[in-house]
């Protein structure tokens, strides 16, 4: 049953009162929702940023080392691999030409025309560097333009140039612009003996630039979506609480003269339920209070007419001793009546109680017997 609370100035006051930005209870409710969605997205939002970016820099690591690891191979296979038929599927396999140049060399003069072929052949990705060492000296590299860790004179490259065993590793230096050096260095053997140091190399600044702007981007399209979210959160919070706040209305317009007011029952859940228990105990209610009006229109019938009889007697009785002593019976047959009634109704009201009636076991046979 849906009946309407009528709009009365006491309902007024109420919504008045309750829409209060500081004293309404279902507004501090709604600022709570509001509050503990703001604080978890933000918890999320703290750990997730973090471990994404730190996911991003693992993946472009991986993937560095991943190219500079097919670059050295690459490089391996066709300087130490004689079969031409297998340096050829090489090169065509990475988009080099394998011609005379690239033949394996076996001096220095050899290993440095090797050198300029491979090179020049070779397109390396941003940031990674391409660096030749013959006879332990500085000798080519490509691109040609290097960092200045990467300077020919630097202690790095010095500490290259005199490598005698592979060796792979990370760099970290002072220039922000840089940041960190990833590198695979291959010492080149020919009959044991070294003739120079291949080395492929990257700087990390570039790929961690992008992925912050890649963070910076998420952060920002998280933001906007976390402030259309928390509007959102806010309208949805409103509707969710709407049959709390009619409820507040509704109990405060109930009185003694109007129990008839009901909440509407919409849909199934928890919400659905209160209303439902609330029209229940509204039920309840007016039932309890209907029957005590009802009581009480009895017992005032019931007492009104015994006081009139009594009155009526009183009024009448004159002085003479038989008229009194004929209306005395009457007047106190009727106060006994009264009476009677006055101990039924405190015997009724007794009965509302719930330790009126004391249940025990009765044996029957005994009960029988007894009777």
């Amino acid at each position: 049953m849906h009946i309407t609370p009528s709009r009365s100035r006491e309902q007024d006051t109420a919504k008045n009162k309750f829409f209060h930005p500081t004293r309404g209870i279902f507004w501090a409710v709604q600022t709570r929702i509001l509050f503990w969605y703001i604080l978890s997205t933000t918890f999320i939002f703290i750990i997730f940023i973090p471990t994404f970016r730190e996911v991003l820099y693992a993946r472009v690591d991986t993937r560095v080392r991943r190219e500079l690891t097919e670059k050295m191979e690459t490089f391996k296979k066709l300087i130490y691999e004689k079969d031409t038929e297998v340096r050829e599927e090489i090169g065509e396999s990475r988009n080099i030409k394998v011609d005379e140049q690239l033949k394996p060399p076996s001096s220095h003069e050899e290993l440095e025309d090797f050198f300029d072929a491979f090179l020049s052949r070779q397109l390396p990705e941003d940031d990674t560097h391409l660096i030749a060492f013959v006879n332990e000296k500085f000798y080519k590299s490509s691109p040609s333009a290097r960092p200045d860790p990467l300077a020919k004179d630097s202690k790095l490259m010095r500490r290259w140039a005199k490598l005698t065993q592979p060796e792979q590793g990370e760099r970290s230096v002072s220039d922000k612009t840089i940041e960190n050096i990833i590198y695979i260095t291959e010492p080149v053997k020919i009959n044991g003996k070294t003739l120079g140091v291949f080395v492929v190399a990257h700087t990390t600044a570039g790929e961690r630039g992008e992925v912050l702007d890649a963070v910076s981007v998420i952060v920002q399209l998280s933001s906007v979506v976390l402030i259309v979210a928390l509007i959102f959160a806010w309208l949805v919070s409103g509707r969710i609480l709407a049959p709390l706040r009619l409820l507040m209305v509704t109990t405060r317009s109930i009185s003694e003269s109007d129990l008839t007011q009901r909440l509407p029952v919409k849909g199934k859940g928890e919400i659905a339920e209160l209303a439902i228990t609330f029209n229940e105990m509204m039920d309840r209610l007016e039932a309890a209070f209907t029957s005590q009006r009802n009581f009480i229109n009895d017992a005032g019938h019931e007492l009104r007419t015994p006081i009139t009889i009594i009155r009526g007697h009183l009024e009448l009785m004159g002085d003479n001793p038989e008229e009194v002593q004929e209306t005395v019976p009457l007047v106190l047959d009727e106060l006994d009546r009264m009476s009677r009634f006055v101990e039924d109704l405190i015997l009724l009201a007794k009965a509302e109680r719930p330790d009126f009636l004391q249940l025990e076991t009765v044996d029957l046979d005994s009960f029988r017997a007894d009777s």
